[in-house]
């Protein structure tokens, strides 16, 4: 930094593709919307260098990558070659979409379908973050010309990739949902046989809910009174215990039916969540596995978007 500063480089900066902020990018737009980045020419330097541009984009920002050779560095280039060496890379640096585009290019082969995908997919996105219209338009022809793509399938990806934002599911332990349920349970055990039969229905029931539901019923046909605590006691993972434990304490102690209705639905609902989530991914490694293979996909991939919807109203 100080030896290109030194040699009449005024304008620059030293930053870390790891740590570089969204606040360090606005600074810097202040000052000017073109900017050179020089990272290191190996893969980790390259990886470095994508993480750097994503932040630069998203802040309206232009960048221009220099590429230097192998084992060196700015400080060495001006030093060594002198200032005309580096102001010459400079005027050589790639606009940041080519630069992606290469590095891609090198990490996939466009004659796999699946490999291909990934390519559209990472630029696609890029491409959504540039923030002038005209210039996204231009770089959408240039690249659909480059990988062989129509414009529209980049153009749609990205519409899709919006989509499954849009109901990418929280990750859920269906385990946890079990134990939550039959902790509720326990606090109003007049809806026994409701709740055992979702368990039944949606094929739930494991060693530990068997026992917590058995007790439960057992209690109920004695008529004793059910402890909730004995039923959290009865969760053999340590970790669960106190996770449900803070459960039951945010629950309020005179929670009418109307409250365990709305809490019951939203258990069922989870439970739907994450079967379905758990179908869509194993639906996407068929199609995936048939792609390889040259087979038709249509019918799975439609089945995809169905479970994609129910999975949007159901907020998973």
């Amino acid at each position: 930094l100080l030896a290109l500063y030194q040699f009449g480089f005024k304008n620059t900066v030293a930053i870390s593709g790891t740590s570089l902020t969204d606040e360090q990018a606005k600074l810097i737009r202040k000052y000017t919307r073109n900017i050179y980045i020089s990272f290191d020419v190996d893969k980790p330097g390259k990886e470095a260098t994508l993480r750097g541009i994503s932040i630069f984009i998203k802040n309206g920002l232009t960048p221009y990558i220099i590429t230097l050779k192998k084992g060196k560095d700015p400080d060495e280039i001006v030093r060594k070659e002198g200032k005309k060496a580096f102001q010459k890379l400079i005027t050589k640096a790639e606009h940041f979409i080519d630069f992606k585009l290469m590095f891609l290019l090198s990490k996939y082969d466009l004659n796999n379908s699946v490999e291909k995908a990934e390519v559209v997919k990472e630029m696609s996105r890029t491409i959504a973050e540039v923030k002038d219209l005209t210039e996204r338009q231009i770089w959408l022809n240039t690249i659909s010309k480059r990988i062989s793509v129509d414009e529209s399938i980049l153009v749609g990806y990205r519409k899709k990739t919006k989509s499954k934002e849009q109901f990418r599911p929280v990750v859920l332990s269906l385990k946890k949902i079990c134990y939550d349920l039959v902790t509720l349970l326990a606090m109003k055990p007049e809806r026994y046989e409701e709740v055992v039969g979702i368990f039944e229905e949606e094929q739930l029931l494991d060693d530990i809910t068997k026992r917590i539901l058995t007790y439960i019923g057992e209690k109920i046909k004695e008529g004793k009174e059910i402890d909730v605590a004995d039923v959290i006691n009865l969760i053999e993972d340590g970790e669960e215990r106190k996770r449900v434990s803070a459960t039951v304490f945010n629950i309020k102690e005179d929670f009418d039916k109307d409250d365990f209705q709305k809490m019951l639905n939203q258990y069922i609902e989870r439970i739907k969540a994450v079967k379905l989530r758990e179908k869509w991914v194993k639906i996407k490694k068929e199609i995936q596995k048939k792609e390889r293979n040259g087979e038709a996909v249509r019918a799975l991939l439609q089945e995809q978007r169905k479970i994609a919807s129910i999975l949007k109203t159901l907020g998973g």
